[in-house]
């Protein structure tokens, strides 16, 4: 990632800036050029008295506005139309100046972002047997620390399967055999219960439904 030129980012954004403000400028000065002309305009339009007796005397004729100033204005107002969408659109990648640059830089980051899925892949492995040891274990134990257990690595597991796309998760769980191997205990035997060599995985209706 040092590698990346981040000067080409830097001075495209500078550029985008410095184009805006050309733009801007020369928006403010078309801006006052058209009040101008709608002042004088006006003026034209509400000219002596004594001028419009004359014409009236003369032809019944008012004086015409110059064809000029009536075109320069419209000139004018398309311009600035034109400037407004300019400036509006070289606002728009402003708003997120730097994506480009991060997309670079996760170009850059895949060999990081790589060991990290590996090791996101490993602790949901991690995590799958934990929980496929404590719901194994709570058929034989009774504790708190069972439940804990049985709950959290659930939750996880059921809240961690959204992202199935993206990771494997077990279906079913192995349940690892030093776990199996406490099926010869008098105990299990004593209490008739058996340990499987499998554990389904972990729903969010059952998590819910547990109370969490």
């Amino acid at each position: 990632m040092e590698a990346i030129d981040v000067d080409t980012h830097v001075n495209r954004v500078e550029s985008l800036k410095l184009g805006i403000a050309a733009k801007e400028k020369a928006r403010d000065r078309a801006q006052v050029r058209l009040l101008e002309l709608h002042e004088t305009i006006r003026d034209g339009r509400q000219p002596d008295g004594n001028d419009i007796a004359q014409a009236l005397l003369a032809d019944g004729k008012l004086p015409p506005i110059p064809d000029d100033l009536a075109r320069e204005k419209d000139q004018l107002v398309v311009g600035i139309g034109a400037l407004n969408r300019q400036i509006n659109d070289g606002y728009l990648p402003l708003r997120r100046p730097w994506d480009k640059l991060r997309q670079e830089m996760g170009q850059a980051g895949e060999p990081l972002l790589d060991d990290l899925y590996r090791q996101a892949q490993e602790a949901i492995a991690q995590v799958e047997q934990i929980y496929a040891t404590v719901v194994s274990l709570s058929l034989i134990m009774q504790t708190g620390k069972i439940d804990a257990l049985r709950r959290l690595s659930g939750t996880m597991l059921a809240g961690g399967r959204e992202f199935r796309r993206f990771f494997e998760f077990a279906t079913p769980i192995e349940v690892d055999q030093t776990i199996l191997a406490l099926n010869d205990l008098p105990a299990l035997k004593a209490m008739r219960r058996q340990i499987r060599e499998t554990v389904d995985p972990p729903s969010q209706l059952q998590m819910d439904r547990d109370g969490l």
